[in-house]
């Protein structure tokens, strides 16, 4: 059992270690080969008054997953957008809470009120600013 835990191990490492280019390369690749190769066989035993036959019944069955998928596709995005929406609102009310923190600083003692401006420091270095309980890009 340690061989093959150590093992899972190993596989799992190399595979991290191995670029995405290549495994998307390889993944892409390996579809392409199986389906050209599905395409082949399907030739050549299906013959080619069957396959006229059931032209119309493809093209339904089609549409039919095709509109599935556009339904299923478009929940997806609203969920998606939903998700952006609250992680805004979260992010304006942690900024309003920290505007709110730093300017009632002078009420604090001195060493407290320089702890909690200290700790705000880091939304300057990236570039942000705090007015009116909003946070600003520097311009």
């Amino acid at each position: 059992m340690p061989q093959q835990a150590q093992l899972g191990s190993s596989l799992i490492q190399w595979i991290y270690s191995s670029h995405t280019w290549l495994w998307g390369g390889s993944f892409i690749l390996s579809l392409l080969a199986v389906s050209l190769l599905g395409l082949h066989f399907f030739s050549r035993f299906v013959s080619v008054e069957t396959r006229r036959n059931n032209t119309e019944n493809l093209a339904i069955v089609l549409g039919i997953v095709g509109s599935m998928y556009a339904l299923l596709l478009s929940f997806i995005a609203i969920a998606a957008w939903e998700s952006f929406s609250n992680a805004e609102k979260t992010v304006v009310l942690e900024t309003d809470v920290i505007s709110v923190l730093y300017r009632n600083t002078p009420g604090l003692p001195n060493t407290d009120a320089e702890k909690v401006k200290l700790r705000e420091s880091p939304l300057h270095s990236r570039g942000f600013r705090l007015t009116h309980g909003t946070s600003k890009d520097m311009p």
